[in-house]
C-alpha cells in the first residue's frame, strides 16, 4: 500500500494506519449492504450517525462512501482504489467536495482541543457557502459527534434541518444518546457491531503490519478487545496487556498491595503517559461493570447496584481529574484501594 500524507488528528495512534488512509475495510457486511441498496435506490439520506463502539471502522466506512459519492454513478459501493487522485485527495483533506470536522489542534496551547466547537461548525458553513466543484455531491464527515459542545450541536442542527442540495452529512457517534435527540431525529441511524474475532485478526495483521505480536499473545489481545481494532492496537503499541495485568494482580489479592499500587500511580502520571492512563481507567470501568453485570446475573441485585454506584462514582473521578488536571497518582492509588475494599468485602 502507498502510504498517503494525512492531516494529523487527536486520535493518531503511533505506527497505525488512520482510517483516511485505509482502503479496506473488515466485517461490517450487513452496513455495506444497507448503503449499496440505498445508493442503488437513489434514496440516500442527507444525514447517516454511524453508530457503534470506539474503533470498529465507522470512520473509515465514512471515507470510503464520500470516496464512491464522488466517483461512482452506477450505485454500486466499491473499496476506494488507492491510485485514485480522488482518495488522494479525500485522505490528505483537500478535496474541495469532502470537509471533515474533528477536534482540531491549537497552535498555542500545542494540544488539541478538548471537543468540536462552534467555530468547526461554523467552518463547516463556510464550505457550504461555497460553490460545489462541478455541480457535484459535498460530503461533511463529523468525528465524533459526541465531541460537540452545546453551542456546536446546536449550530450543526440548523443545517441539518434545511439540508443543502447533493449534501451529503456522515456523523460518527461511539454513543448517540450523548447527542441532541433532534439531531439523531434528522439522521438515518446506521448501526455497527463489534468485530468478530476473525475480522479482528484480519484487521489487525493490516492496520499494524510490522507490530503484530506472537500469535498466542495476539489471541489474548483480542479476547480483550471487545471487538474493537482500536482498543486492539493500543494494547499493543502502549503497555496496554501489563496494565490490565498489574490491575489484576491489585484487585485480587487479598491485602491490598500498597507498594504495587504506588508503582503503577507513578507510570501513569507522567506526562507521556496520557494514553496508558486512559487505558488504565477504561479497564477499571471494564472490571466494575463486569462484576455489576455477574452480580446482577446471579440474583445478588443489592451488590450489583453497589458496583453500578462505583462504577459512577469512578467514572465522575475520571472525568473530574481530566477536566481540572488533578493527582493522577492520586487517584490511581485511591481508586485502586476503593475498589479493591468492595471486592474483598464481597468475595
Amino acid at each position: 500500500m502507498q502510504e498517503i500524507e494525512t492531516p494529523r488528528q487527536y486520535d493518531d495512534i503511533d505506527g497505525v494506519i488512520r482510517p483516511a488512509q485505509n482502503t479496506c475495510i473488515f466485517g461490517h457486511e450487513d452496513v455495506v449492504s444497507s448503503i449499496t441498496r440505498m445508493l442503488e435506490d437513489g434514496r440516500l439520506h442527507h444525514a447517516l450517525l454511524f453508530e457503534g463502539p470506539l474503533g470498529i471502522g465507522k470512520a473509515t466506512l465514512a471515507y470510503h462512501l464520500a470516496w464512491n459519492i464522488l466517483v461512482s454513478s452506477s450505485g454500486e459501493f466499491k473499496s476506494p482504489d488507492e491510485t485514485s487522485p480522488v482518495w488522494r485527495q479525500i485522505a490528505q483533506g483537500s478535496h474541495p467536495s469532502v470537509t471533515h470536522i474533528s477536534r482540531r489542534f491549537d497552535n498555542k496551547t500545542e494540544r488539541f482541543n478538548t471537543g468540536i466547537t462552534i467555530d468547526d461548525i461554523r467552518e463547516i458553513n463556510r464550505f457550504l457557502a461555497q460553490t460545489s466543484y462541478n455541480g457535484g455531491w459535498r460530503v461533511v464527515i463529523i468525528d465524533t459527534a459526541d465531541d460537540m459542545n452545546r453551542a456546536a450541536a446546536n449550530g450543526i442542527l440548523k443545517t441539518l434541518e434545511e439540508p443543502p442540495q447533493k449534501t451529503l452529512f456522515i456523523l460518527v457517534s461511539h454513543s448517540s444518546g450523548r447527542l441532541l435527540p433532534t439531531i439523531r431525529s434528522r439522521c438515518h441511524l446506521v448501526k455497527f457491531r463489534p468485530l468478530d474475532y476473525d475480522n479482528m485478526q484480519k484487521a489487525l495483521h493490516h492496520v499494524l503490519a510490522n507490530q503484530l505480536p506472537k500469535p498466542a499473545e495476539l489471541d489474548a489481545i483480542i479476547s480483550e478487545s471487545e471487538g474493537s481494532v482500536r482498543k486492539a492496537a493500543l494494547l499493543v503499541c502502549y503497555g496496554g496487556m501489563e496494565i490490565i495485568r498489574v490491575q489484576r494482580e491489585i484487585l485480587n489479592q487479598p491485602v491490598f498491595d500498597v507498594v504495587k499500587a504506588q508503582t503503577i500511580a507513578q507510570a501513569l502520571s507522567g506526562r507521556d503517559a496520557i494514553v496508558q492512563f486512559h487505558q488504565f481507567c477504561d479497564n477499571l470501568l471494564n472490571i466494575v461493570s463486569g462484576k455489576a453485570m455477574r452480580a446482577a446475573i446471579d440474583g445478588r441485585s443489592a451488590l450489583s447496584n453497589r458496583y453500578a454506584e462505583a462504577w459512577k462514582n469512578i467514572a465522575e473521578e475520571v472525568a473530574q481529574t481530566e477536566a481540572f488536571n488533578l493527582d493522577k497518582k492520586q487517584f490511581v492509588i485511591n481508586v485502586l484501594y476503593k475498589l479493591h475494599k468492595l471486592i474483598a468485602e464481597n468475595t
